[in-house]
């Protein structure tokens, strides 16, 4: 399905995921960090990063991924196609009652000649 040059987006849920996991491993890193240095309130302050990183997460995962799930140029190419049968469709069944029209007019025209 993905190729190398056209991606249609595809990929951003990964790189998402990967830069979260950066951000997680960093705050981590900083509260392991300051409490080593003996800055409890540095520490104790890093804690609500880490808790807002996540709620900001999951906030993406439920904004974002179902636009990533849908390949919106897969969606209108199939509608574009649904529409163009339905115009094939009424065309012909419009050509169709023209050609009948023409049909009974062309009957009417003989039979009217023929009578007279």
């Amino acid at each position: 399905d993905l190729t190398m040059y056209e991606t249609c987006g595809q990929y951003w849920p990964y790189v998402h995921s990967y830069i979260f996991f950066a951000i997680v491993l960093m705050q981590i890193t900083m509260i392991g960090l300051f409490g080593l240095k003996s800055k409890p309130a540095a520490s104790i302050a890093t804690v609500p990063l880490l808790i807002f990183s996540f709620l900001f997460n999951e906030y993406c995962k439920l904004r974002f991924l179902p636009s990533f799930q849908h390949n919106l140029v897969e969606v209108l190419l199939s509608f574009d196609l649904a529409v163009y049968q339905l115009l094939i469709q009424s065309f012909c069944s419009a050509l169709s009652a023209f050609a009948c029209c023409l049909i009974n007019l062309i009957r009417l025209s003989i039979v009217e000649c023929g009578g007279s």
